[in-house]
């Protein structure tokens, strides 16, 4: 006898170079603002920062530095606010504090550096205006970026001066070597390349609706794995798809958040509710075909709406689930099941319901709703009724209880005891990588009884 008991349960970098390391204490201000200015040198694969902030509240404020940094010093007889650990500004009158400090750069300028998260910061602060100046000692040819718009750029007795001046927090830095430069600006973004860049192109993207919290720089290299604060938006070719669908996706992340360990396709489906864009991702494509074709038309504009609805909140596979059940009303874990599959996993439906056979429960057994038909779990359910079920050359391979069958993945026919059935519907299907017996058959092949009533299948 195959019991199935329901039973309702209740509730549901390219490289990243350095990173912050905060410090306790007191809170600073919440929402203040300040000036600074950054004087950066860099020689013998070292950043020598000299970082002035003006305009400062007099209330205690919390200094968050780079992992890397070292000699960190106040500038005599212009700091008198650093604590001594270092960690704070302590409460004071004084609106202007000069910081120096060194950050070493493992392997010195390489042909495309990413710094990342190099300078200090002030927590919970808010920089009006930055002014960056870099000095480069070696003469070394290449540009430097810091995602502020760039000011100017000089060369005189083999030393290169770079500043750069905007709004903003500036974290990072990038260096690449070469002929890279500044192709054109505008006040929300800079474009820079080492090939010539067309007029025409020039002109399309200035037509496109460009909203960023901050100056970004778009930079033509390889990708690389930038912080959530980053100025930085890295594309190796410069065409107007690419330029849209990542500029979509910088905005995108001043909207909506993604836990760290999301895979890049959640990003691609976000952006995509949200804008008139290409998925380029194989998995957002498939994932996108198969809400198409399995919801109705207006389950997909529910959906949409409810995504639309989340911007300025934190979004997660699971939330996702929870909403696609509350659409459709049936239990789904449809994205984080696409999270972790090697291939497409289908939208299908979970049966909740505790599977007993013999009275006797197996909690790996699962029961799920696919095209309309009900599936069980194939391998563990087998094993239950004296079989073993496996994947093999050509098909699927059962036996026991003196039994054998192959059940092909493609073709539709079975063998049994080395016999041929032709057959209209396939036993077994392999659906999200595991293979699970349809019900009719289930009772058909193995003589198991499935009695169904509104709370218990027995």
């Amino acid at each position: 006898l195959f019991v199935v008991v329901l039973l309702v349960n209740a509730g549901l970098v390219f490289f990243q170079y350095y990173g912050f390391s905060e410090s306790g204490g007191e809170k600073a201000p919440v929402d203040f603002s300040y000036a600074q200015e950054i004087e950066v040198t860099y020689a013998n694969a070292t950043l020598e920062v000299r970082h002035t902030f003006t305009d400062l509240p007099s209330g205690e404020l919390t200094l968050v530095w780079p992992k890397a940094a070292t000699a960190i010093a106040c500038e005599e007889g212009a700091c008198n606010r650093l604590a001594g650990d270092s960690a704070t500004f302590t409460a004071g009158d004084t609106n202007q504090q000069v910081l120096t400090y060194k950050v070493p750069i493992a392997g010195g300028l390489k042909s495309q550096t990413l710094m990342q998260n190099v300078f200090v910061q002030l927590q919970a602060g808010t920089a009006d205006t930055s002014t960056v100046h870099i000095s480069t000692k070696n003469g070394q040819k290449g540009q430097w970026i810091t995602g502020l718009p760039l000011s100017s750029t000089n060369t005189l007795d083999g030393l290169t001066y770079t500043v750069f001046s905007g709004k903003g927090n500036v974290y990072d830095l990038y260096w690449q070597a070469g002929d890279i430069a500044l192709k054109t600006a505008t006040e929300d973004y800079s474009i820079y390349s080492a090939y010539n860049v067309t007029d025409k192109f020039v002109e399309e993207v200035s037509k496109m609706e460009i909203e960023f919290n901050q100056h970004v720089a778009i930079i033509q290299a390889k990708k690389q794995n930038v912080h959530e604060n980053s100025r930085f938006i890295f594309m190796p070719e410069l065409n107007l798809a690419q330029v849209k669908t990542q500029i979509v996706a910088a905005q995108l992340a001043t909207k909506y958040k993604v836990p760290a360990d999301s895979p890049a396709w959640l990003s691609q489906l976000l952006i995509a509710e949200v804008a008139d864009i290409t998925l380029t991702d194989p998995r957002a494509q498939q994932i996108r075909q198969e809400l198409t074709k399995r919801l109705t038309t207006k389950q997909n504009e529910l959906l949409h709406e409810k995504i639309v609805a989340l911007k300025g909140e934190t979004v997660t596979l699971e939330q996702l689930d929870t909403m696609l059940t509350s659409i459709i009303g049936e239990k789904t874990s449809f994205f984080t099941a696409n999270a972790t599959s090697k291939t497409l996993y289908p939208l299908l439906f979970e049966d909740e319901r505790g599977i007993y056979i013999d009275e006797v429960r197996i909690d790996e057994l699962k029961a799920i709703k696919y095209n309309d038909l009900t599936y069980y779990l194939a391998t563990p359910l087998l094993e239950t009724l004296g079989y073993k079920g496996a994947e093999g050359e050509n098909g699927f391979y059962v036996t026991g209880n003196g039994h054998s069958y192959r059940f092909p993945v493609s073709e539709m026919f079975y063998v049994f005891n080395e016999r041929r059935y032709d057959v209209k519907t396939r036993p077994f299907d392999k659906i999200g990588g595991q293979y699970y017996i349809e019900e009719a058959w289930l009772v058909r092949l193995f003589k198991v009884d499935v009695r169904k009533k509104d709370r218990v299948i027995e």
